[in-house]
């Protein structure tokens, strides 16, 4: 059984220790990427659909005034997420670390419990976190790798081809978005737990977003009939991307095209949209991240956008006990 470190002090996250745990996670990004990535608002965004319930999710760990820990268990579709973070001024030493992820794997699996419908708990690390053994002591596998892609601009606009058979526009009003949110959904049937799973997780995760920014974001309808019938008049395809104020880049939070729609140029001519809007704001780099063993090859896609490998991630998996019916 993990043990606390002595002189450490936990407590449940409250509203008032957001500025402090978001020092710890930019901490944490400039060790692990290089650059910070995490800002206030998207802390704001995981932590919001909590409301009153935040402290029975989350625990902040303090040495003195200074946050050394965090953790935060949700559910995300099928799954419930863990994230843990701890001030790199332990890492090497597995006592905080392995308290942290025993609280976590601890909560998660009782929060799984308490729904009939959760089938395996989550964990995103870096390709080389010190805590990869930890969490197989847990009984986690390694199920996926995650590349985080990046085009940077020079001067001129990004010159990525335009499909013909499709009519690119900005998204117009909540009946737009809640559109982005369908198409979303449908296209990563495939792959539970890629995207938010209820209009209400994707509203607070993207459009309640201190950055959402509807210029950034396209939508794709058909210009050819047949191609209208076959996606029900329903939208093509849609990118969801914000400019980074505070990592001074772009970001493609998601790109979807319906499976009836894939192989006419529709994700590469989103993308081309969402690259000339930023190339027009001065934002001279835009960023992703697509699974090695996405099953639609998505990064072949990134990669004739012009867009390159900048850093790897892994996805552990802990997979849970079917629920026992009475």
């Amino acid at each position: 059984m993990s043990t606390l470190p002595a002189g450490l002090i936990v407590s449940p996250m409250e509203p008032r220790d957001v500025d402090d745990v978001v020092g710890l996670l930019q901490l944490v990004d400039l060790r692990t990427i290089g650059q910070i990535e995490t800002s206030p608002a998207d802390l704001a965004s995981w932590i919001s659909p909590l409301g009153s319930d935040l402290g029975e999710h989350s625990l902040v760990v303090r040495n003195g005034p200074r946050v050394d820990g965090w953790l935060l268990v949700e559910r995300t579709g099928p799954h419930v997420r863990m994230s843990v973070y701890s001030h790199p001024d332990w890492w090497g030493e597995a006592n905080l670390d392995a308290w942290l992820l025993t609280q976590a794997h601890d909560r998660a699996v009782a929060l799984a419990a308490a729904s009939d419908d959760v089938d395996a708990v989550t964990i995103v690390t870096p390709e080389a976190d010190h805590r990869i053994e930890l969490l197989r002591g847990l009984g986690f596998d390694t199920v996926r790798r995650h590349r985080r892609m990046e085009i940077r601009f020079d001067r001129r606009s990004p010159d990525v081809p335009q499909a013909t058979d499709v009519t690119l526009r900005n998204p117009d009003g909540e009946s737009d978005l809640r559109a982005v949110h369908r198409v979303i959904v449908a296209s990563f049937a495939d792959e539970l737990g890629r995207a938010p799973s209820t209009w209400e997780q994707f509203e607070a995760e993207h459009v309640t977003h201190e950055d959402f920014d509807p210029s950034l974001w396209f939508v794709a309808e058909a210009a050819r009939p047949s191609l209208r019938t076959a996606t029900d008049g329903e939208l093509l395809g849609a990118i969801v991307a914000r400019n980074d104020r505070l990592a001074r880049s772009g970001w493609v939070a998601l790109l979807a095209v319906r499976e009836q729609a894939r192989g006419h140029g529709v994700g590469l001519s989103l993308l081309s949209s969402t690259f000339r809007a930023f190339h027009d704001r001065g934002v001279g780099r835009v960023e992703l991240g697509v699974d090695s063993d996405n099953i639609f090859g998505a990064q072949s896609l990134y990669e004739r956008a012009g867009m390159r490998e900048q850093a790897v991630l892994l996805r552990h998996r802990l997979d849970l006990p079917s629920p026992t019916k009475d």
